[in-house]
């Protein structure tokens, strides 16, 4: 199982959000901005961003979205969208994807966008480095077995009760850490027994090196009485 993380973002400036009426759902949109370095200040070529359509009032909501267009930042970190509303999505956001040379991930659901405007928005983030982990849990009686991750807005994975062998990716700031909590509930569905750890990725001087964990037995390890799963 591969997951990537999300772990720091921030945006800066929006032209403006709201939502449009049934009869202009399928209008055309545009977005354009820069994406900059919040370390630095220095552009991010390579970065991913994508337009979302979504029926409900946000993203994640009751409601399903859609991808409707994508673009990566020129060599000054600068991108320019053009969708096209799909006629269903009455909500629209940009959003932020990961490639192997930048790192801009959100903080929420993005930002909200007009149709029929041209939304200006400026993204903050970084050059990150990813970290491979690999948790192996050899024996689990627990009812359910969890992963959570990250600071700002953690990323959680459910897996099947029982032993489990799996790998996901973490991203971060050069140099940082991220704490990782692998937890299981037990059988009175009272208490979730695991570890909690933290995952440091590299700096740019050091090289990168994956990180693996074995645990033989997660119920035998101490309580975690504040793991939200």
């Amino acid at each position: 199982m591969k997951i990537i993380i999300p772990i720091l973002a921030s945006f800066v400036f929006l032209g403006g959000a709201g939502c449009k009426k049934a009869a202009d759902l399928k209008a055309t949109g545009h977005v354009e901005g820069q994406v900059i370095d919040q370390n630095t200040g220095n552009p991010i070529p390579g970065a991913k961003l994508y337009v979302s359509g979504c029926k409900s009032g946000f993203l994640g909501g009751s409601g399903s979205c859609n991808q409707l267009a994508t673009a990566i930042t020129d060599a000054e970190g600068k991108y320019r969208i053009t969708w096209n509303g799909d006629g269903y999505s009455n909500t629209f956001y940009l959003r932020a994807a990961y490639t192997d040379s930048a790192q801009i991930a959100e903080t929420g659901y993005g930002t909200l966008l007009n149709l029929e405007t041209n939304n200006i928005v400026n993204k903050f983030g970084y050059k990150g480095r990813k970290v491979n982990v690999r948790v192996t849990v050899n024996k689990n009686e627990g009812r359910l077995l969890r992963l959570r991750y990250g600071s700002t807005f953690p990323t959680r994975a459910l897996l099947r009760p029982g032993a489990a062998d799996t790998t996901f990716t973490v991203w971060t700031v050069p140099g940082q850490s991220t704490p990782l909590w692998i937890a299981a509930l037990d059988q009175q569905q009272e208490n979730y027994h695991g570890v909690s750890v933290l995952i440091r990725v590299a700096p740019w001087t050091e090289a990168v090196r994956d990180t693996a964990f074995v645990i033989d037995d997660i119920l035998a390890q101490p309580k975690l009485p504040q793991f939200q799963p």
